[in-house]
C-alpha cells in the first residue's frame, strides 16, 4: 500500500454440527487495538484497519460459538510502500467434463492497497488425455468475494475440439482478487472437455480509485421470446453506498438455443438489441450480435461451424462485458435497474404460443428446445474511502431491531431496540466515514443515548453486535 489508509480484514469461521452450534463472532486483534468484524452469516467475517506505520504485524483472530467457547488463530503480514508486477496463479489443470463439470479451489493472490492500476488474466485452455471435447459449451469462472458472494468474471465457451489461449481485463473485480481467494470453474458438457489455467497478472500503478465493491445484479438464465413471459428479467433496486465517486454495470448476455423449433434459430443466431432501463428510463442499448470470423480471440481454425456469427458470443473465445456508466447517479439514494429483451422477437414455436399447431406451423410445439439468454450483470462502485456494507442478514424475524431517533440530528441520538426481543451482552460502536471507531460501549438492550455533537457534521455509522445478530445503520450529523 502506498499510502497508510484502512484496509480491508476478511475471515472465514465455520463450525461443525450446525443444529447445534453457531459462531457468534470474530474479532481481529493487533498491537492491542480491537476490531469487531461485520458477520455476512455464511461464515465470512470482515473488518477495518489502518495500520499506523510500515512493517510487520501480528494479527490475533478469535471466533467465538453461541456458547461462547473461543478459538484463536494469529498470522502475519508484513505492510510495505513499494509494489511490483506480480503474477499469481488462480488455477491450473483443472479438467471440467461429464464426471466432474465444476471444481472450486482457493488460490493465494496478493493483498494489496491502491497498489495495481491494471489485472489481467489469461485463461488457458487445452487438452486432457483423450483429446479435447469437440461441442462449444458455455463455461464459466466464478471468484467469491470477501462477503461469502460468487460472482461470475469470466464467460467462456469452449471451441471445437482445439486448444486455446484468451486474455481478459479483470481490473474491475480488483476488490475480489486479492488474498486467499475461492475460484469456481464450471462447464457442464457431455465430452472429453478440457483442462482450464487462469493466470493474474497485477500491475504496479496507481488506480482511479484505491476502493471498489462488487454486487451482483442478475445472474440467471431466462427465456426469449417465451409469449407467456416476454420480459422475464425482474427489476432490481440498488443503493450506492454513501461514498461512491463512480459506478459501472458490467453485462454479458449469451444467446443460446436455435433451430426449426426456434423461430428464426433464436437466440444463438438471432442478431437483436437490448435494452437497460435506470429508473424507468431507456439509457442503454446493448447490440449483442458478435463477428466469429476472425476468431475475436485468435482461436482459429477450428472444427465445426466457428465461423458463423453469434448472439454475445464465439466458439473459443470469452465473451465480453459490455460496461455502462453510472457516474450520473450515485449521488442519489438508489436506482431501478431494467433489463428488456428485444421487442419485436416472438418464439411463434414456444409451447406458450396460442396459435403454434404441431405439425402445421411448428414440427413439434411441445419439443421444449426454446431460446434463452444467460444473463450476468454485476455492479461495481469507486471511491476514496472504505465501503461499509450496511443491511447485514439477522437471525430475528423483524427486518429492522434497531429505533435510531431523530435521525439526521445535530449530535444526539436516542438508541433502542423496537421489538420485544431481550439484547445482552451486546456492543455499539460508531464508526466515521473512512470506518474508524470513534465510540464504543457495552449495551443491555436498554434505550441509550449517542452523544456525537463534538464530531464534524457527516455519515457516520452505528454498528449493534450481539451473540447472534448485528445490524448496522447510517446516521447523520446535520
Amino acid at each position: 500500500m502506498p499510502s497508510l489508509s484502512p484496509i480491508q480484514l476478511a475471515a472465514i469461521s465455520t463450525i461443525t454440527y450446525p443444529e447445534l452450534f453457531s459462531v457468534a463472532w470474530v474479532k481481529l486483534r493487533i498491537n492491542g487495538t480491537t476490531i469487531d468484524a461485520q458477520n455476512f452469516w455464511n461464515g465470512h467475517f470482515t473488518g477495518w484497519w489502518t495500520p499506523p506505520a510500515y512493517g510487520n504485524y501480528s494479527i490475533e483472530i478469535q471466533s467465538a460459538n453461541n456458547f461462547g467457547a473461543v478459538k484463536t488463530e494469529s498470522v502475519s503480514v508484513n505492510i510495505v510502500p513499494e509494489s511490483e508486477d506480480t503474477e499469481a496463479i488462480a488455477f491450473s489443470n483443472v479438467w471440467l467434463n461429464p464426471n466432474s463439470y465444476t471444481a472450486v479451489v482457493e488460490a493465494e493472490l496478493p493483498s494489496f492497497l491502491g497498489a495495481f492500476d491494471q489485472i489481467i488474466g489469461t485463461l488457458n485452455v487445452h487438452c486432457p488425455s483423450g483429446g479435447c471435447g469437440e461441442w462449444d459449451r458455455v463455461a464459466s469462472v466464478e471468484a467469491k468475494d470477501k462477503e461469502g458472494n460468487w460472482i461470475e468474471i469470466i464467460r467462456y465457451i469452449t471451441p471445437y475440439g482445439v486448444a486455446c489461449s484468451h486474455t481478459i481485463d479483470l481490473t474491475d473485480y480488483m476488490s475480489i482478487l486479492q488474498g486467499k481467494t475461492a475460484f469456481r470453474a464450471t462447464c457442464a458438457t457431455l465430452d472429453n472437455g478440457f483442462l482450464y489455467d487462469l493466470t493474474l497478472d497485477y500491475m504496479a500503478g496507481t488506480p482511479a480509485y484505491p476502493y471498489s465493491n462488487v454486487k451482483q445484479i442478475w445472474k440467471e438464465i431466462y427465456p426469449f421470446g417465451d409469449y407467456a413471459n416476454l420480459q422475464p428479467v425482474p427489476d432490481t433496486v440498488y443503493t450506492f453506498p454513501e461514498n461512491t465517486m463512480a459506478s459501472k454495470l458490467k453485462l454479458v448476455s449469451t444467446g443460446h438455443g436455435w433451430g426449426d423449433l426456434n423461430t428464426s434459430n433464436a437466440a444463438e443466431f438471432y442478431d437483436a438489441t437490448h435494452d437497460l432501463y435506470v429508473n424507468g428510463v431507456k439509457k442503454f442499448s446493448q447490440h449483442n450480435w458478435v463477428d466469429c470470423n476472425p476468431n475475436p480471440d485468435g482461436c482459429q481454425p477450428q472444427n465445426g461451424t466457428w465461423y458463423h456469427n453469434r448472439a454475445g458470443w464465439c466458439p473459443g473465445a470469452i465473451a465480453q462485458w459490455f460496461d455502462f456508466s453510472l457516474n450520473e447517479y450515485v449521488n442519489l439514494d438508489d436506482i431501478t435497474l431494467g433489463y428488456t429483451f428485444f421487442e419485436q422477437y416472438v418464439d411463434q414455436c414456444h409451447p406458450n404460443h396460442p396459435d403454434c399447431v404441431t405439425g402445421v406451423t411448428c414440427t413439434d410445439c411441445e419439443d421444449g428446445f426454446n431460446p434463452t439468454l444467460d444473463v450476468a450483470c454485476n455492479l461495481v462502485s469507486f471511491s476514496e474511502s472504505p465501503f461499509i456494507i450496511v443491511g447485514n442478514k439477522e437471525t430475528f424475524p423483524a427486518s429492522t431491531v434497531l429505533n435510531v431517533y431523530p435521525n439526521p440530528s445535530t449530535g444526539v441520538f436516542e438508541v433502542s431496540v423496537n421489538s420485544r426481543i431481550k439484547i445482552q451482552k451486546a456492543e455499539i460502536q460508531v464508526l466515521d466515514n473512512m470506518s474508524r471507531q470513534i465510540q464504543h460501549f457495552n449495551w443491555n438492550g436498554q434505550a441509550t443515548t449517542i452523544d456525537l455533537s463534538g464530531h464534524a457534521r457527516g455519515l457516520y455509522y452505528l454498528r449493534v453486535i450481539t451473540p447472534g445478530w448485528t445490524e448496522v445503520r447510517k446516521i447523520i450529523v446535520r
